[in-house]
């Protein structure tokens, strides 16, 4: 092997291992939409919390009434805690922090189907579009080979 050609072969080994350690332009978006995710989701579980609360204060004090908001809110605070995870777990390049955003946007994705259907239409299409986004970010080719390093 030539000089030359031994310096070309470095340099194309360190271009394309300076490509496999930056993250890629669509993990960043898929990380901002998570966080954006998160902090909305959060507002919403406390206002639900808030509306729960106030609920069982005014006289609502059996627990059947209050018990599906309460349960409401606890399935919400936990999705935030796993947006919040996935969002910060993105930089510990495991395999299994990409495997749950697939399957947190997919539940997301469907039950925003549902909610389009069964409640206001348009919070349910800005989820549906936001998970469809997350989706196809995730699973690009490039966003695929960077978690696999």
């Amino acid at each position: 092997m030539t000089p030359s050609a031994k310096a070309e072969g470095m340099a194309m080994t360190d271009e394309i291992e300076y490509r496999q350690e930056s993250m890629p332009l669509g993990l960043k978006v898929v990380r901002g939409l998570l966080w954006f995710q998160a902090v909305s989701n959060f507002v919403a579980t406390i206002a639900l919390t808030a509306e729960v609360v106030e609920g069982a204060g005014r006289g609502r004090d059996e627990v059947a009434d209050v018990l599906p908001g309460l349960v409401g809110a606890l399935v919400a605070f936990l999705m935030v805690a796993v947006l919040t995870v996935c969002a910060l777990g993105i930089s510990w390049r495991t395999r299994r922090v990409r495997t749950t955003i697939i399957v947190f946007q997919a539940v997301n994705l469907v039950a925003g189907v549902v909610a389009v259907f069964t409640s206001d239409p348009v919070y349910a299409l800005i989820g549906v579009g936001l998970a469809a986004l997350i989706l196809v970010l995730i699973n690009r080719r490039d966003v695929e080979a960077w978690f696999d390093l």
